[in-house]
């Protein structure tokens, strides 16, 4: 009986030390966002197609660049956002937009550290720091 208990007492403590920021996959699940910034840069957005990026069940991604649409599956682990098996169309950027695409796929494949409040995204990779106003599709 004692055993089982602490069996139980280490599965838990185990659990609680997975992610010790709190932040669960489930939180950002469900949600789409507009980019706003990259390195405390605005990005102007073309409002007939924004620069997003929608985070899905399983943590399955999608977004577009500004120039081409994404995908990939996200990996959350700790604070870190990392986007496996990134795929993209092959539509020609413009240069003037280029350094956004570059700077959003950059940091998805690499992975960056996250932060979320109610409203506002994070994404700092070791080049570029994201931020993202939530835009979900219904209130």
């Amino acid at each position: 009986m004692a055993l089982r208990y602490l069996l139980f007492f280490g599965c838990a403590m185990l659990c609680a030390c997975q992610n010790p920021s709190g932040l669960q996959a489930e939180s950002l699940m469900h949600h789409h966002w507009q980019l706003e910034l990259i390195d405390q840069q605005r990005v102007m957005q073309d409002k007939r197609r924004p620069i997003d990026i929608e985070i899905g069940e399983h943590l399955m991604l999608n977004g577009h660049t500004g120039c081409n649409q994404f995908f990939g599956q996200g990996v959350l682990q700790l604070d870190k956002l990392q986007v496996n098996g990134l795929g993209m169309t092959r539509q020609a950027c413009p240069i003037e937009r280029r350094w956004i695409e570059t700077a959003i796929l950059n940091t998805l494949r690499e992975g960056g550290e996250l932060q979320l409040t109610q409203d506002r995204l994070f994404l700092k990779g070791s080049h570029h720091t994201l931020i993202y106003r939530l835009a979900d599709w219904m209130s």
